[in-house]
């Protein structure tokens, strides 16, 4: 697939995403952690979040950083209102007297919550943290490689994994403790 192809099938807000997941990434790499949990990527996968982290210069990653923490700091105030509403309307449905709900009905619902924030809300604040970055800096966009395509869609799988996956195990897990246990 040459260059050009490559970039017509990521559109502007994939980019924008995965220049700043780069950066996250890159981030994360020279504070000294090697390996990010469930985020693993191969050497030529690396150097690539590399290049396109490279224009972001400190001011740049200043905006940027400040954004995404504003935002996923008002999104997690959202979800833990909203959800800790649904959950307490759920569970006083099944457990009219509040004492009575388990502790692993609790534990699961924690684990609902925090697959919402970390497969939807720290993605959305990521790149609506970049529009904003973008808007006052400046867009500063690489040059798309054919490669992109796939590590976008392996960045996607690697936060849609969460609620797919780690979550509903993490559900099972609580009940199953709650049985074992008997509450």
């Amino acid at each position: 697939m040459s260059e050009a192809s490559g970039s017509k099938l990521l559109s502007a807000s994939q980019r924008r995403f995965l220049r700043y997941w780069a950066l996250n990434v890159t981030l994360t790499y020279r504070a000294g952690w090697p390996w990010i949990p469930g985020f693993g990527y191969t050497g030529d996968e690396k150097r690539r979040l590399a290049e396109l982290a490279a224009p972001a210069d400190v001011v740049r990653t200043a905006v940027w950083l400040t954004s995404v923490v504003i935002i996923a700091l008002l999104a997690l105030i959202l979800t833990a209102l909203v959800g800790g509403f649904v959950l307490l309307t759920i569970f006083t449905m099944i457990w009219p007297n509040a004492s009575a709900i388990p502790i692993a009905a609790i534990a699961a619902g924690f684990a609902v919550i925090a697959g919402v924030v970390l497969s939807i809300e720290m993605p959305f604040a990521m790149g609506f943290g970049g529009v904003i970055a973008d808007w006052l800096m400046g867009a500063s966009d690489v040059a798309p490689d054919a490669g992109d395509v796939q590590l976008h869609a392996k960045v996607r799988w690697q936060f849609l994994r969460l609620p797919l996956v780690v979550v509903p195990l993490a559900v099972v897990a609580f009940f199953g403790w709650a049985l074992v246990l008997g509450r």
